[in-house]
């Protein structure tokens, strides 16, 4: 990879990255509205924590993408876990965790594109010099 494509590639990772964050964020945010009514959330679980520890993920993320190499592994490395486990989740929960099967799907589908910015983080990370 030349050094003129690392920085396009670290900001599309970061878009990829953050995208999947605040669709996240936004899927919790209407789960716990929806408990709070009486309803049932869009997928297994929402909870405020969540919507906490990703946005501080979020900071870390933009903070340290292009300044602290193996901050930036570690915050995408954590994400990248959350993802599994709710792709996980979508395939081995019981059916009756989501309204519909269209947010089972819906919801691994955003966990997906976690995974492809964890991805593209990992071939910026891996195509850094080691002095970073």
């Amino acid at each position: 990879m030349t050094d003129q494509n690392k920085p396009r590639l670290l900001i599309v990772a970061l878009t990829i990255q953050l995208s999947y964050i605040g669709m996240s964020v936004m899927w919790n945010l209407i789960g716990v509205g929806l408990i709070d009514v009486g309803q049932q959330p869009l997928g297994a679980s929402a909870s405020m924590t969540v919507v906490a520890v990703m946005l501080a993920v979020a900071v870390l993320i933009a903070l340290s993408a292009n300044r602290v190499r193996w901050l930036y592994a570690s915050a995408s490395g954590i994400l990248a876990l959350g993802c599994l486990s709710a792709i996980y989740t979508a395939f081995t929960g019981a059916a009756e965790l989501w309204p519909s099967n269209y947010f089972r799907v819906f919801g691994a589908l955003i966990n997906v594109l976690g995974l492809i910015g964890f991805a593209l983080a990992c071939r910026v990370i891996f195509s850094a010099p080691l002095n970073k």
